[in-house]
């Protein structure tokens, strides 16, 4: 996944595309570069086979007068020892090709070249000719092409070498710079990023460029239409729920007084007891509603740390009061202490009593739930109940909206949903898992307290399951 988002990043696309023109644009400029030196390299060696004629010439026709006599060909002296780098050689022929005088260089033999004035060149040499006012005597300058060869192929290298350090200089440069520049696309994609159903802020970024401050526009109208159709939708759940408590609780009412009254017949009993059973459906779906809306409308949310025990505290003593879940409480809070975490109270509670109703519903007949907290950091409160193992597909998806194991259970698959909302809103966790840690099969919800610093604890299947003795309440 990592190697895919580097594959499809922008810098990379930028500084890969951006290297890959730069660099052939460099070694087009190399080409050219060179393609003009060397035409250039060719008229300074021709023009330096040229003056060397003209200057050779008149001397080596003074020394033919003097030396006429002599057994040709003539070898002129020079003023110092001739060197094994000497590259220009010539010769004076006359008119029958015959060599007259030679360089030391020039070796025994005649010049391949025509006795024609001007440039010729064989496989080996450029030759350049010259002759006497009345073509008497001849003078031929020849140079290697290999030394001219050796001169382009180490220009070559003097201005491609240094491309192998430009180049990665280059990359690096251009990356730095791409990625300054792209600075204000990653803050706007952070400040995108955080937005949310708990977010609905508007981006406020004016030191942004002007290419992104349409994109910065759309999105801030598309959070207020946002925004405006999540409040209208929690305010209609929340006032439904709100509105519906009233008639539900009169019509439940009026209905247990009913069946209280035709208790002789037994048909009709049964029906009104199927009423009262839907009715307290209905009354207990409309409560949830209520709960969801307060949840996702972020009163979770709270400033400062506080002690979250006594809430927890509140929570099972209303369980125990009633005679339906008394003697299946199994509570330890004996390594409690304070349950310091950064949730607003109300919420705290409203989220322990889904998960233990929760717990409570979806155990195993008149089996014991078991309630344990800690007070490490962060502080976290276990919930465990007797049930089936819970399949993986499944568990990772209690937690939304009206997603249950059983759908023959009585709960209105609402409760882990609104846990998890509180949570998350408030910065905590909620940790679902099967089977219970240390069991081999069992449910338990695990409540990370919110801390300022954010540290999560691993909690994972192989730790010990709480601590050994518990107390019933």
């Amino acid at each position: 996944m990592a190697l895919l988002k580097m594959k499809n990043s922008l810098i990379i696309a930028i500084v890969t595309r951006v290297t890959v023109v730069m660099t052939l644009a460099w070694l087009l400029g190399c080409v050219l570069a060179l393609l003009v030196m060397q035409d250039e390299m060719g008229e300074a060696f021709d023009s330096g086979l040229q003056q060397t004629a003209h200057r050779i010439l008149p001397l080596a026709v003074d020394y033919l007068f003097e030396h006429s006599d002599a057994n040709a060909p003539h070898r002129m002296p020079t003023g110092s020892r001739v060197t094994a780098d000497e590259f220009v050689a010539y010769q004076i022929r006359d008119p029958d090709g015959k060599v007259l005088v030679q360089s030391y260089e020039g070796g025994t033999d005649a010049f391949s070249a025509p006795l024609k004035p001007g440039f010729s060149e064989d496989d080996r040499f450029r030759y350049y000719t010259e002759s006497t006012l009345r073509n008497s005597l001849y003078i031929q300058v020849a140079e290697p092409l290999a030394h001219r060869r050796e001169a382009l192929r180490e220009s070559t290298s003097a201005i491609l070498a240094p491309l192998l350090v430009l180049i990665p200089l280059g990359i690096i440069g251009i990356w730095w710079s791409v990625r300054r520049g792209l600075r204000p696309v990653t803050l706007l994609q952070d400040d995108i990023r955080n937005r949310g159903s708990g977010n609905m802020a508007p981006i406020d970024r004016p030191e942004l460029p002007d290419e992104l401050h349409p994109i910065v526009t759309a999105v801030n109208n598309l959070l207020a239409r946002l925004k405006s159709a999540l409040a209208a939708e929690r305010n209609f759940a929340a006032n439904s729920a709100h509105e519906l408590r009233t008639p539900i609780a009169a019509a439940l009412a009026q209905t247990q007084r009913l069946r209280a009254e035709i208790s002789d017949d037994p048909a009709n009993s049964d029906r009104a007891s199927q009423v009262e059973k839907s009715l307290q459906h209905l009354k207990r779906l409309s409560e949830k509603l209520l709960q969801l809306s307060r949840a996702e409308a972020g009163v979770a949310v709270v400033g400062e740390m506080q002690d979250l025990s006594p809430a927890l505290s509140l929570v099972i003593e209303d369980f125990s009061r009633d005679t339906r879940y008394a003697h299946r409480l199994d509570v330890d809070l004996v390594n409690a202490g304070q349950l310091m975490g950064k949730i607003d109270i109300d919420a705290f509670a409203i989220c322990l009593r889904n998960l233990i109703e929760n717990a409570l519903i979806h155990s195993d007949e008149d089996a014991a739930i078991h309630i344990w907290a800690s007070a490490d950091h962060p502080a976290h409160i276990h919930i465990v109940n007797r049930c089936a193992r819970v399949p993986d597909d499944v568990l990772i998806k209690l937690t939304e909206r009206f997603e249950r194991n059983n759908p023959a259970a009585r709960g209105s698959g609402l409760g882990l949903a609104i846990a998890d909302t509180i949570m998350h809103q408030a910065g905590g966790q909620l940790l679902l898992q099967s089977p219970a840690t240390g069991e081999v099969d069992g449910f338990e919800a695990i409540v990370i307290l919110p801390h300022p610093d954010g540290v999560l604890p691993q909690t994972t299947k192989d730790e010990p399951s709480g601590p050994p003795s518990r107390t019933n309440i």
